[in-house]
């Protein structure tokens, strides 16, 4: 077996860090390690740090697959009411009706994917469309488009005529 890591003081050392929950530790009995590094929060491999929370969710999940094997056995050890099969019927009858319509739903989708299927082959719009015009159709000056990407400050001058991008320099006026 192994040794136990001691403090200075004569008392066991603190476990890795896990987070703000108090841990414990669990070992396999075929494989005890020695436990050097523990104190620096890198144990080794053969050693699991588990905290309370994850302990509690196990106790848990083996609690509600109990329960669970349980009801089976109370439902499958009774003669069944003729209200019960009733119910479960109408619920087979739900179950069925809602994957009957999402299997329809789907193949409805799909006949519109193929009988629409040119429109989303459309040709791609150029990446780097020439700034000549605005959408209204003004002619469009500028320094050039990498200037105006580059620049912090850009003003926009427009009237009747024309549009002009100029960089500024970025303090405020006034």
């Amino acid at each position: 077996m192994a040794a136990i890591p001691v403090g200075d003081d004569g008392r066991r050392a603190p476990l890795a860090w896990v987070g703000p929950v108090r841990a414990f530790r669990c070992q396999c009995p075929a494989r005890i390690a020695d436990v050097e590094g523990a104190t620096t929060g890198t144990a080794p491999d053969s050693i699991e740090i588990v905290t309370m929370r994850n302990a509690l969710h196990i106790i848990a999940s083996l609690a509600m697959w109990c329960l669970f094997g349980y009801y089976w056995y109370v439902v499958l050890v009774r003669q069944p009411d003729p209200n019960t099969l009733r119910s479960v019927v109408i619920l087979a009858i739900v179950v069925l009706a809602g994957l009957l319509l999402t299997v329809l739903w789907v193949r409805h989708n799909l006949k519109l994917a193929r009988r629409f299927a040119n429109r989303r082959r459309q040709t791609p719009v150029p990446a780097t469309t020439p700034l000549e015009l605005d959408t209204i159709g003004r002619p469009v000056t500028h320094p050039g488009l990498d200037v105006l990407r580059a620049a912090r400050v850009v003003d926009v001058t427009a009237d009747a005529s024309a549009k002009t991008f100029t960089v500024a320099d970025g303090r405020r006026s006034g």
